[in-house]
């Protein structure tokens, strides 16, 4: 088990999954309740959110984009 200062820190693309650069929740050990995911689109890109009855919020850092549901 990582020191306890450590166990949230992890290497870039270690938590990547399913075209995600990060991902956490529930299925990351030690973590409950909430979440996040990022991912890093360039112009033209397309990332689904398939999963339903899960509240939502898209922060952009840079650029612009377009949500259809």
């Amino acid at each position: 088990m990582p020191a306890p200062d450590q166990r949230w820190f992890h290497r870039r693309g270690a938590l990547a999954r399913d075209g995600w650069e990060s991902v956490v929740d529930a299925s990351t050990p030690g973590w409950a309740h909430t979440g996040i995911r990022v991912a890093e689109l360039a112009a033209g890109d397309v990332l689904a959110l398939d999963e339903r009855d899960v509240e939502r919020i898209v922060v952009p850092l840079a650029g612009s984009f377009r949500i259809e549901t």
